[in-house]
């Protein structure tokens, strides 16, 4: 597990992030879109851990104003602003996720 961030200005002295990658199955995706995807069975609640995770990983973001995250564990995560960034992530990624290597590709623009 790694989680590796790129900013333009150094952390507050002392500062130590909250590594989320730490957390089992941590990822960016909605709550109810992974609803969408499981078997209908199963219930919700095994995903109400997620979203006050997700609530502190964006705030941890927003406070330190990274320019890319990169995170990696059961999930890859890229967070951006830089869109050349994202680009080259999505190109490179394209021929796993085509050859059924790798899930679908998600991302939100809103953050």
């Amino acid at each position: 597990m790694h989680d590796q961030l790129a900013h333009d200005r150094p952390p507050e002295e002392g500062w130590q992030p909250e590594i989320f990658v730490n957390f089992l199955s941590f990822t960016l995706a909605p709550v109810e879109e992974l609803l969408r995807e499981q078997d209908t069975t199963w219930d919700r609640q095994g995903w109400n851990w997620l979203e006050p995770i997700q609530e502190r990983f964006w705030a941890q973001l927003e406070k330190l104003g990274p320019v890319t995250d990169v995170a990696s564990a059961d999930h890859v995560i890229v967070v951006s602003g830089r869109t050349d960034v994202l680009d080259a992530v999505v190109r490179a990624a394209q021929p796993a996720v085509a050859g059924g290597r790798s899930p679908p590709l998600r991302s939100d623009p809103r953050r």
